[in-house]
């Protein structure tokens, strides 16, 4: 599971219990291009320097590029992610449902919310 940023939200909302955060939510399709955007830029950028890839790679950054981990809540979505090309619009459509149904229901069951 590589929920590290989104787990780091949560905690902060322990530490800093009287802080309000806000988790922006971008339009589905304009951040699903923007993100398989990043992704083959960053490849590029890797396969034309191994040094970005050995750096990104080391500093955990596994979002994109050719070192890119799933990003999975639960144990069947793997399974579907890999059934998509992640050079298509498509697994990055997948993977932002994932990622914003899991952050939907994580705070429902907070204590957080009303």
């Amino acid at each position: 599971m590589q929920v590290i940023e989104i787990y780091y939200g949560f905690i902060l909302t322990k530490l800093f219990f009287n802080s309000t955060f806000l988790i922006f939510f971008r339009s589905l399709i304009a951040h699903a291009k923007s993100l398989l955007n990043l992704h083959r830029k960053l490849i590029t950028i890797q396969e034309n320097d191994k040094y970005v890839l050995e750096n990104i790679n080391l500093i955990g950054h596994s979002e994109f590029g050719k070192g890119k981990k799933f990003f999975t809540y639960k144990k069947f979505q793997e399974d579907i992610l890999n059934s998509y090309d992640e050079n298509k619009i498509e697994y990055w459509i997948q993977q932002w449902i994932y990622t914003y149904e899991w952050i939907l229901e994580t705070y429902n069951k907070s204590k957080y919310s009303n």
